[in-house]
């Protein structure tokens, strides 16, 4: 049976990039471009370029997701765990949060350990600034909700940041808004003052007092009405001022990746452009050397 050979910019590739080493990251990258772009796949190429070098911190995390798959796997379901536990909480309901968060804790300590030591065997400086930043990313993916705008495991390019609690209570369902319960007060028909007050003036006051507490309890209603409606109002401009950071952050971050590899590749550019003019240079001088060699043998 004839093996079935990879196709070029498969994903297989792909992940294959954010396996390597850091440093070999750039170089691999380009290189694959380089075949795309020869045959021919211009949409595979345009996508493999524009891959960014992840930082240190997401290297260390995406080397857990390929080289340590049972721990990471742990980290996700304790994080869910506690991202449940948290709505549960947030509407009322009861939810063991201790527990919850000191296995989440126990995840990510097993999983810093082993990055520490993923760091350590690359070469680089483990600091604790360094052990800062992979423990927020951790603790972040960890709780991160499915979707399509959540984080790749193994394909992380830069420090996930932890979820905030407009987006947490943003999952939250509200319901029952529309009618709220109200209490309305119990209405307790007056003692007549004289005992000649007959059967229908008490029944008048008692229905007198009936419509004014009836008439307080939709006053009431109508007041959290429109506190509610503020609050729904007010909460969708927070979320969309939200949103709008995050896109803007993250429209800056595209930005300076791209600029950072313009300056890689033109570093690149640069660096071979010199070797192949040190090369002129050695070959100009060694010509006018055979050049000199001439003239005086013809000059003797």
């Amino acid at each position: 049976m004839k093996k079935k050979t990879q196709e070029a910019g498969s994903d297989e590739e792909v992940d294959a990039l954010y396996q390597l080493p850091l440093n070999e990251f750039t170089n691999a990258r380009n290189a694959l471009a380089v075949r795309l772009k020869k045959a021919g796949q211009g949409s595979k190429w345009a996508k493999v370029k524009s891959l960014i070098k992840p930082s240190l911190a997401a290297w260390a995390a995406n080397q857990l997701y390929w080289k340590h798959k049972e721990a990471f796997e742990n980290l996700i379901t304790t994080g869910q765990n506690l991202l449940q536990a948290q709505l549960s909480q947030l509407t009322g309901k009861p939810a063991e949060m201790d527990k919850a968060h000191s296995e989440q804790i126990a995840a990510i300590s097993v999983l810093l350990n082993l990055s520490a030591e993923l760091v350590r065997e690359s070469g680089h400086n483990e600091t604790p600034q360094m052990t800062r930043r992979m423990s927020r990313t951790l603790d972040a993916l960890s709780i991160y909700p499915e979707g399509a705008d959540a984080p790749t495991p193994g394909r992380l390019t830069a420090d996930v940041e932890p979820l905030g609690f407009e987006t947490i209570s943003a999952m939250i369902p509200i319901k029952g808004l529309d009618k709220p319960q109200v209490k309305t007060k119990k209405v307790i028909p007056l003692k007549p003052p004289i005992e000649k007050e007959t059967k229908q003036e008490r029944a008048g006051q008692s229905s007198a007092i009936a419509k004014t507490a009836l008439l307080d309890a939709e006053k009431k209603v109508q007041a959290i009405r429109k506190k509610v409606q503020s609050l729904n109002a007010a909460r969708e401009k927070a979320a969309a001022e939200v949103n709008a950071a995050e896109k803007a952050k993250a429209d800056a971050e595209e930005r300076y990746q791209k600029a950072k590899l313009s300056e890689e590749e033109a570093r690149s550019r640069f660096e071979i452009a010199a070797t192949e003019a040190d090369i002129a240079a050695t070959e100009l001088t060694e010509a006018l050397r055979k050049i000199e060699d001439v003239r005086r043998r013809f000059e003797s």
